[in-house]
């Protein structure tokens, strides 16, 4: 019998006996086993992430699930243009600092092929939240080689405002010139004792005067207590003082009050509003405060010695401008408040070549210290009076002349 006609009658008999020869059931088995003997199933790439939502820079973590057996290679494609290729299973963590929609695709290979999964918009990246204003005194800095100033409201080193105001070989002054509760620039320039006020934080000169001559040192202070900021003068050649109340170059009044190699301060040193000359005698380490635009010394005591820096501030917000010491030798401060050389707080801030600066930078009534280190363009600022850096930031660079102020209105919450 011929394959064809067991075959013919094996069909005959199906249809005749209701059956089904078993030569045709393991027939189709043996080649389903055939074909599945020696063949691999490609992997399966797979994975999760968290975070999936944050604010730049947001850290997420990945967890690798992808099956298969050998697997070689584990390419991860971020969507923020960084790839990175694995050899080994990992839970890789990445950084985005851009915001945005982030599609994050996994290709996972081995010897029989690779496979991908793409996640469309995974990861949703933030945009952060601008730095808020801050309130109280800030930072600022005059550089002097090309007249630029740079403020920063942030205490941040976010350059917030710049502008260009004066030229190389003026003095910077800062005050609030017209009385809007806002600290503004200004300089002095020595060579022909002109003073240059700004009101808008934009360059433009809003008041000029002759005020001063070659060699004077400039002072700023209310020296009526109308709430403006007005010029003075120091002229170290005879001690001599001389104040200007209306931005005109007028003299309101004059005295003599210190003597060559003396360095002016000028404070509130009786609460009564008006700002007042004083003298630091580094010779000696005296002080001499007069509270009566006179020339009479209305306090004398020794706080410092040769070689210190005089700074003023309400160290204990009792309204009083009292004296400080920076000593740059050693980085100590030595603060007083009674008027009497008593030190009222000594801490370490700072180092040789730092340049002391005083503010209020937390706007809680008291002036603190700080310290700009032209080296680095650094500021360091101590909100405690304890040598703690409550706040540090790079902001400014070697031959920048720091200054301090409001530059923004407080805001009474």
């Amino acid at each position: 019998m011929t394959l064809k006609s067991d075959i013919s009658m094996k069909q005959s008999g199906l249809h005749k006996q209701g059956s089904v020869s078993r030569r045709f059931i393991l027939i189709p088995l043996f080649l389903c086993m055939l074909f599945s003997v020696g063949a691999s199933a490609i992997p399966t790439a797979n994975f999760t992430g968290t975070p999936l939502t944050g604010i730049a820079p947001l850290s997420v973590t990945f967890t690798d699930l992808s099956t298969g057996a050998g697997l070689t290679n584990w390419s991860w494609n971020f969507g923020d243009g960084n790839i990175t290729n694995l050899t080994a299973s990992a839970n890789p963590v990445h950084i985005y600092l851009t915001a945005g929609l982030k599609s994050v695709n996994l290709t996972v290979t081995d010897g029989d092929g690779s496979n991908s999964t793409i996640r469309t918009g995974y990861i949703n990246v933030l945009e952060p939240e601008p730095e808020p204003e801050s309130h109280g005194f800030n930072t600022g800095l005059f550089r002097n080689s090309s007249g630029t100033w740079y403020l920063d409201t942030t205490k941040t080193g976010a350059v917030n405002r710049t502008l260009q105001f004066g030229k190389s070989g003026d003095t910077a002054v800062t005050g609030d010139w017209n009385n809007d509760g806002t600290t503004n620039v200004g300089v002095f320039r020595p060579a022909s004792g002109t003073w240059y006020l700004e009101t808008a934080k934009t360059g433009v000169v809003n008041k000029t005067f002759q005020f001063g001559k070659s060699g004077d040192i400039a002072v700023v202070g209310d020296w009526n207590n109308d709430g403006l900021t007005n010029a003075g003068v120091f002229r170290p050649a005879s001690g001599t003082w001389y104040l200007d109340t209306t931005h005109t170059g007028t003299i309101f009044r004059t005295f003599q009050f210190g003597k060559s190699g003396d360095i002016p301060v000028v404070g509130d040193w009786d609460n009564d509003g008006l700002s007042n000359a004083g003298v630091f005698r580094p010779a000696s380490g005296t002080w001499y405060l007069d509270t009566t635009h006179t020339g009479v010394v209305n306090r004398t005591f020794q706080f410092g010695k040769s070689g210190d820096i005089p700074v003023v501030g309400d160290w204990d917000n009792d309204g009083l401008s009292n004296a400080g010491v920076f000593r740059p030798a050693s980085g100590t401060w030595y603060l007083d408040t009674t008027h009497t050389g008593t030190i009222f707080r000594t801490f370490q801030f700072g180092k040789s070549g730092d340049i002391p600066v005083v503010g209020d930078w937390d706007n809680d009534g008291l002036s603190n210290a700080g310290v700009f280190r032209p080296a680095s363009g650094t500021w360091y600022l101590d909100t405690t009076h304890t040598g703690v850096v409550n706040k540090t930031f790079h902001f400014g660079t070697t031959g920048d002349s720091p200054v301090v102020g409001k530059w923004i209105e407080n805001i009474i919450l």
